[in-house]
């Protein structure tokens, strides 16, 4: 009979060299040195379409260029269109000019279809992998972790001592759920799509400060993510997406006013001690 530690050697070879046929498959030839991006091809770069609408609705939250109102967060277009928005948010400006508005989330679920063009962009420039090298990556994954599961279960089945069939079962589930875990959610970056990345955000670091009229807040979104905003004077922008982002409407619309009515009471201090000097 196999002992176990045998089975350990055997489920770290079968999950190294699915690892690396991942590789292989994600991985993408160096492009061009120098590639124009906008700020959206960051941002989608940096958390896919999910991310340039967070970019472009925290622009016009910014600028007052849509209505947002959180029961959870709603997008509605105003009266009139306002002057000098974007190509995307023009996009949800118009899809968003309801009764009622439009959800946050459902808004998030068009994401993929607003943005194709920068997906082509992204998939054309090598930044990004295609969807088949994706698929074939996560069928890889599935198949690591049931060859490994498959492989545990027989050799445990094949033990009559008590004390080896546990040792072998738990191990069998250690990494077949390591397996699942590790190799089945994909990336959708390629391997240059991180290394552009991350050139970028050494680039832009000083932008992981938000200046305090927000004039670097698109960018600074697009290229590190919405979690800055977290520590930032424009947080209550990050509570009212975040609110907007659950499905379930777990959160009420005191959660994101709460924010907001914070950060008006924090500018009030502020402009205070500076009259008064205490």
């Amino acid at each position: 009979m196999i002992p176990s530690h045998l089975y350990a050697f055997a489920s770290l070879g079968i999950f190294t060299l699915a690892y690396l046929a991942r590789q292989l498959f994600n991985r993408a030839s160096n492009g061009p040195e120098n590639v124009e991006l906008d700020i959206y091809d960051i941002a989608y770069l940096t958390g896919g379409p999910d991310s340039a609408i967070d970019v472009a609705v925290a622009g016009m939250i910014l600028h007052d260029k849509a209505k947002v109102f959180s029961i959870p967060t709603r997008i509605k277009s105003l009266p009139e269109t306002p002057e000098h928005i974007d190509w995307l948010q023009q996009k949800i400006l118009k899809i968003a000019d309801l009764k009622d508005g439009l959800l946050y989330f459902q808004l998030k679920e068009k994401g993929p279809i607003l943005l194709e063009t920068v997906s082509f962009k992204l998939n054309k420039l090598r930044l990004i992998s295609s969807e088949q090298n994706r698929s074939i990556c996560r069928l890889i994954g599935f198949a690591s972790a049931i060859l490994t599961g498959v492989l545990g279960l027989y050799l445990t089945l094949q033990h009559e001592e008590i004390g080896l069939r546990g040792d072998l079962a738990f191990l069998t589930i250690l990494f077949t759920i390591a397996n699942f875990l590790l190799l089945v959610p994909v990336k959708y970056r390629s391997s240059y799509g991180e290394t552009v990345l991350r050139k970028l955000q050494k680039k832009h670091k000083i932008e992981r400060e938000i200046k305090v009229d927000g004039s670097n807040l698109m960018l600074s979104l697009a290229v590190f993510g919405m979690g800055i905003l977290y520590e930032s004077r424009f947080r209550y922008i990050f509570a009212l997406l975040d609110v907007g982002n659950d499905k379930r409407g777990r959160f009420s619309r005191m959660d994101a006013e709460l924010g907001v009515k914070q950060i008006e009471y924090e500018d009030e201090e502020a402009e205070r001690k500076k009259k008064t000097g205490y």
